[in-house]
């Protein structure tokens, strides 16, 4: 995970010019818990995902030291997805977070895809008890025990969940990623990549398609076609009334001088 940050973010939503794009995925920067702003990471991913005719949107988010923030963070996505089918990236910390998010109450997560993202906090801190990562995570997170809890243990979402681990990441080691995945997720579907931490969405091009393969299909907007204006309407309710007067007048004389009885 990336050198931690001791400043607060709000928490901001970064969505690109949506043009006719309605599938929205968000994107997680990690920092090892601390306070995210969009990177190069996330903006790597939002620029192919906007390519491929989807919303990407890059999440800020503030410093993890509780699950206040965690709920805050998972607020601000139900309301700005609206209930809407969504996917979530996120890379390192960010990956947690996205596999967690995944059975927030309220959020409609189709698909989610963590690079690296420790699939069990517990888990990862007990792998590293001690060392320089554990002693980084455990000052960015406060050691909250309600918050590290909550990004822990087996999760009961029935999301696509893809995860991607490097072979030669000191970080978030391989071998204990995928152990701590099927014991969580046990649907999850697990790549690994040759690459160390950090690396951008396109390392893993199978856990990319993966992931992709699994969003909704995106719908363009288009104009309503043949479709009326109240204004338009208008004008023909006036044109209909001025063209049939003059007819109407003319068979009214007509009846007066040729009554009709009508049985």
């Amino acid at each position: 995970m990336p050198r931690g940050v001791t400043h607060r973010l709000p928490i901001r939503l970064e969505e690109m010019e949506p043009r006719t794009l309605t599938t929205m995925v968000f994107l997680l920067n990690g920092n090892a818990y601390a306070a995210a702003p969009p990177n190069a990471l996330t903006a790597g991913a939002a620029a192919d995902l906007a390519r491929r005719g989807f919303t990407p949107i890059q999440v800020s988010y503030p410093d993890m030291n509780g699950i206040g923030p965690f709920v805050r963070l998972a607020n601000s996505l139900v309301r700005a997805s609206k209930g809407q089918p969504i996917g979530l990236v996120g890379f390192s910390a960010g990956g947690t977070l996205a596999m967690r998010l995944a059975s927030y109450p309220g959020l409609n997560v189709s698909s989610v895809l963590s690079f690296y993202g420790p699939p069990d906090l517990s888990a990862w801190l007990n792998d590293h008890r001690g060392d320089a990562a554990f002693r980084l995570v455990s000052r960015n997170t406060d050691s909250n025990p309600a918050f590290i809890n909550s990004m822990s243990g087996p999760s009961e979402t029935t999301t696509h969940i893809v995860a991607a681990f490097g072979t030669i990441d000191h970080t978030v080691h391989a071998a204990a990623g995928a152990r701590s995945l099927t014991d969580d997720f046990p649907h999850a579907t697990i790549y690994t990549y040759n690459g160390p931490h950090g690396v951008p969405i396109r390392a893993q091009p199978a856990a990319y398609a993966d992931f992709l393969n699994h969003l909704p299909p995106t719908i363009r907007r288009s104009r309503p076609q043949g479709r009326i204006s109240h204004s338009s309407i208008i004008f023909l309710c006036c044109l209909h009334a001025f063209t049939l007067r003059p007819l109407l007048k003319s068979l009214q004389d007509d009846a007066q001088r040729n009554p009709r009885v009508v049985m």
